[in-house]
């Protein structure tokens, strides 16, 4: 019985590391048809969905589409209460150091993100 315990708490070490994936999935909608950045690289055209790395705290966003003001929004994230009580009650609080020193505790704080951008006036 000690062996399947001693063996249990080894196996689920860090619930998050093991179960939880290392993104976080945001859907972007609005008006117009707009190029999403993430920390100044080139993601993809939205509206869509976005799978985002939630390795980092703040993640910079910016919106562009021609004729239109970029649009800059900073989306966060943070740590999943629910993981940290499974590691404490499944792992004897093993799991906590595992899934603190891989971050994969991370949410990011929303999972819709509406976006708007104004058009850029015509100089006289």
């Amino acid at each position: 019985m000690k062996i399947f315990a001693l063996l249990s708490m080894v196996l689920l070490s860090g619930c998050a590391t093991i179960i939880n994936r290392p993104y976080d999935r945001v859907q972007f909608k609005g008006e117009p048809n707009a190029t999403l950045y993430i920390n100044d690289e080139e993601v993809r055209s939205i509206p869509w969905e976005v799978e985002i790395s939630t390795k980092d705290q703040l993640i910079e966003c910016r919106i562009e589409s021609e004729g239109y003001e970029p649009k800059e929004v900073t989306l966060r994230t943070k740590t999943g209460a629910g993981w940290v009580v499974a590691d404490i009650l499944l792992t004897g609080g093993l799991g906590v150091i595992v899934d603190a020193a891989t971050k994969k505790w991370k949410t990011i704080e929303v999972s819709e993100y509406e976006y708007s951008l104004e058009k850029i006036e015509a100089k006289k």
